[in-house]
């Protein structure tokens, strides 16, 4: 036990070392040479990018989502005696994660962007994973404690809420119909969590709701009102949310297996 706890915290920390040491010890001309071009991608950038960073301010930023984003889903996994699921997720997250978001980019602009010149880097996008991870948390929290059915219709109620962020921050106003697939699933959810029965577990119900606003909020976060003046790359921000939850689910189920 006291072995286990020694390594979940030295992966914990591992990772914010392992940014310090790229960002302070390898020269600016090097960082560049590893961020991502996306009109003109080589294979080591697809995954070196995400942990490369050109200013203190950058790399603080996601320093600091990683703590919120990592320690939330090591408090949760452990509260709910998950952490192999935790530790198995965590190394996606870290290594193959990165490289879904670079495809995710490289996709999103050639084939809807084409010809801009993109450049690509941060771990923001391995951040915004442990969004998904959360999502697949809470998924499971509400599965067990109350029901399947509840679930659904909790994680549908934070992606609809989500979706209209987005859709309210980044749509036109000739796309305004959209918001009605968001303002359905909002309607639907919440129709649905009203027909549940809910036990008398306040302090379980208590926690779902926190966990659930700090989602939305993780997400404003993420998906911020002007991405062009903070030069937010809310594509492999998106990528990085639903590769998080896929990789998240993929391991849960693969563990439920064994």
């Amino acid at each position: 036990m006291r072995l286990s706890k020694v390594v979940n915290v030295t992966m914990l920390l591992a990772v914010p070392a392992a940014l310090l040491v790229v960002h302070h010890l390898f020269t600016k001309q090097l960082r560049y040479s590893l961020v991502l071009f996306v009109q003109h991608p080589r294979p080591i950038p697809i995954f070196t990018s995400s942990f490369v960073h050109l200013s203190n301010e950058h790399l603080f930023a996601n320093l600091l989502g990683y703590s919120f984003g990592a320690l939330v889903t090591y408090l949760l996994c452990r509260r709910s005696d998950n952490l192999t699921w935790f530790r198995r997720t965590y190394v996606l997250l870290l290594f193959v994660l990165p490289l879904f978001t670079s495809s995710v980019n490289i996709a999103t602009f050639y084939l809807f962007l084409p010809g801009r010149h993109v450049v690509t880097y941060g771990f923001s996008s391995i951040v915004a994973g442990f969004l998904g991870f959360l999502l697949a948390i809470l998924s499971e929290m509400v599965s067990n404690r109350f029901s399947d059915e509840a679930a659904a219709y909790i994680i549908t109620l934070i992606v609809s809420s989500i979706v209209m962020l987005l859709a309210v921050r980044y749509g036109r106003r000739s796309d305004l119909m959209l918001l009605g697939v968001p303002v359905f699933g909002l309607c639907f959810s919440l129709v649905g969590l009203a027909s549940q029965t809910w036990p008398n577990t306040s302090p379980d119900v208590v926690l779902i709701v926190l966990i659930g606003a700090f989602c939305i909020g993780f997400a404003n976060l993420l998906f911020p009102p002007s991405p062009v003046t903070t030069n937010t790359n809310i594509f492999a921000h998106a990528g990085g949310v639903v590769g998080g939850l896929i990789l998240a689910e993929a391991v849960r189920r693969r563990t439920a297996e064994v």
